[in-house]
């Protein structure tokens, strides 16, 4: 009996231990575990801090773009009331007129023009007929 007593009192000592050594390795399986995870949330944490970098980069090249857009746009609706200022129908009188001016100007210009390039031509002819004269008058001495 004593020895029954010792046995068991053996094998509760070596469950005891197995228990131990099971909890030690239930322990070190949970703190891989927690290192494993504690990676996994490093790694996607500078994953989304990229992305937040990324998402910065297109906001402002999608505000660049937009605030070119709206300049543009400014532009446009600038030249629209010029051109409608400049033709709308109270000043259309007034335009027709100041074409008309401006085409008879233009008209009296180029007849001056035709008139000056005539008489430069007529004077060059002279020229030619005057050295061609010279030059016969030069031969006739000549001989």
């Amino acid at each position: 009996m004593i020895r029954i007593c010792f046995l068991l009192h053996l094998l509760i000592e070596n469950l005891l231990l197995v228990l131990v050594f099971l909890n030690f390795i239930v322990f070190c399986v949970c703190i891989c575990v927690c290192f494993r995870q504690l990676q996994l949330n490093k790694k996607s944490e500078q994953l989304l801090e990229q992305y937040r970098y990324e998402i910065q980069d297109l906001k402002l090249k999608h505000r660049k773009l937009r605030m070119r857009f709206e300049n543009q746009l400014h532009q446009l609706i600038d030249q629209h009331k010029n051109l409608h200022y400049v033709f709308t129908p109270e000043r259309l009188p007034d335009e027709l007129k100041s074409v008309e001016n401006t085409k008879s100007q233009l008209l009296a210009a180029e007849k001056l023009k035709l008139t000056q390039l005539h008489n430069l031509d007529e004077e060059l002819e002279e020229m030619k007929n005057q050295k061609q004269a010279q030059a016969a008058a030069a031969e006739t001495q000549e001989e």
